[in-house]
């Protein structure tokens, strides 16, 4: 492991050595997207720098500090600045966080930038199939100095469930310096199958302990991680919030989690309510999605298990995908 100091970087088809994290530069057609899939298999990861447009990434940061300033969290200032007011450096609960990232949830622009041609264009290119955008996108509004914006090690398969072999991209809403504490991964440890959470949060072993790459991130940036993945974030010790988006890919042909169509005290048409395009609402109803457990599975677990929290999380689920245009 302490040999993962020395990542591998894509540069127009030609392999290279980067002190930092593997970057993949210049067109992803032929042979390039071959080595980027090859390395992604390889290593788990990679790092696609000005890969996205900025102004889409700059207007959705807007309008998600319009949402976290409605919460009394932010100072007076510039637009776009994000300092947070030195009062609430502390007194910002988990939960008023929670509430943030739910209404931010609501933003058409967030669900829209999880369809953005690029990324499913790059997904349909590396799958040479179908893609199944996650509807379950993630805004985080990192606060500075708080305890919750911390991410421990861990790897997204243990909750994404459905199928093993999926993808997240990690994408900042801003340039994202290392005090902002951004994304941080261990390169090959997809390799080793789901590990036991006590693993990767206990602080006195860490098995990635030589490992870790990160750095510096610019707008326009993403970072492409396999599901198995372990990755962590840093604290925010910067004045500013960070924010950033977390999108889910999938082979369209591979089963989902159904739990991801729930949404966790909110509805799709209160989602919906002030979008002002129908295209991406209930997108998943004409894919023939495939779920893992299935409707059928999920009935059983509710009307025979003998164990009450799975009893209950299977109609939680079973509501949710009713809710979400399902047959049940």
């Amino acid at each position: 492991w302490r040999a993962c100091s020395n990542a591998w970087s894509l540069l127009d088809g030609m392999l290279s050595c980067d002190s930092r994290m593997a970057t993949v530069r210049g067109p992803l057609g032929g042979e390039a997207l071959a080595r980027l899939g090859k390395h992604l298999q390889s290593d788990g990861y990679a790092v696609l720098p000005q890969y996205l447009p900025r102004e889409p990434l700059q207007n959705l940061r807007l309008e998600l500090l319009e949402v976290v300033r409605a919460a009394g969290w932010l100072e007076p200032g510039p637009p776009g600045a994000g300092f947070v007011k030195p009062a609430l450096q502390y007194p910002v609960s988990k939960l008023q966080i929670i509430d943030v990232a739910r209404e931010m949830f609501r933003s058409e622009a967030l669900h829209t930038l999880a369809h953005h041609p690029r990324l499913v264009g790059l997904f349909e290119a590396l799958f040479e199939e179908a893609v199944l955008v996650h509807p379950n996108v993630i805004a985080r509004p990192i606060y500075p100095n708080h305890p919750c914006g911390v991410t421990p090690s861990h790897q997204d398969a243990y909750r994404l469930k459905g199928t093993p072999d999926a993808f997240t991209v990690w994408i900042p809403l801003s340039d994202c310096p290392a005090i902002l504490g951004g994304l941080q991964v261990a390169p090959r440890s997809h390799q080793s199958g789901v590990y036991r959470v006590q693993h990767l949060t206990n602080p006195e072993h860490d098995p990635f302990a030589d490992c870790w790459l990160g750095g510096d991130y610019a707008l326009g940036d993403i970072v492409i991680f396999h599901s198995m993945t372990v990755h962590r974030t840093h604290p925010n010790l910067s004045r500013s919030l960070r924010l950033s988006v977390d999108f889910r890919y999938q082979r369209l042909s591979e089963p989902i989690f159904p739990g991801h169509f729930c949404l966790y005290g909110q509805d799709w048409p209160r989602v919906y309510r002030d979008w002002q395009a129908t295209r991406l609402q209930y997108y998943w109803q004409s894919l023939g999605v495939k779920l893992k457990p299935t409707v059928g599975q999920l009935h059983r677990t509710a009307q025979n298990g003998t164990n009450p929290e799975m009893v209950s999380k299977a109609n939680e689920i079973l509501q949710g995908l009713q809710a979400s245009g399902f047959a049940t």
